[in-house]
């Protein structure tokens, strides 16, 4: 969790001839006015008591990930005597061939979609 004193960015609209403004990312805080000028009082008001006690924002933490991710096909297209070829990197053995770029990339991503749901066991990674 981040401490931090800095005030909040504020959201204003105008409905139905009222001003309302609240806290980005929190409009339980909602604030109403007669007038802009009437809300941004307020919004100071509320701002500076915010200031004065510390707030706790949420921090997400993502893990760095070196390796490929498992979801993210890769694969070598090439076009041969005028026939699409393909291979799942790493795993030459799996290969597709078809009319199209397309098509291949398509019987790829089945493959892939296999190995990645352990369909296909006889998967053996290149040396």
């Amino acid at each position: 969790m981040l401490t931090g004193m800095e005030q909040p960015n504020w959201v204003f609209r105008q409905e139905q001839g009222k001003w309302l403004a609240h806290p980005e990312g929190n409009p339980q805080r909602e604030v109403q006015a007669a007038s802009f000028d009437e809300l941004q009082v307020k919004v100071q008001q509320l701002s500076q008591e915010v200031t004065k006690s510390p707030r706790e924002l949420p921090r997400v933490e993502r893990p760095v990930v070196d390796r490929v991710s498992l979801d993210t096909p890769r694969y070598i297209i090439s076009l041969d005597q005028e026939k699409w070829r393909g291979y799942l990197q790493g795993y030459p053995d799996q290969s597709a061939q078809g009319d199209s770029f397309d098509e291949v990339e398509f019987k790829l991503s089945l493959l892939w979609r296999d190995f990645i749901s352990g369909k296909s066991s006889i998967m053996r990674k290149a040396a």
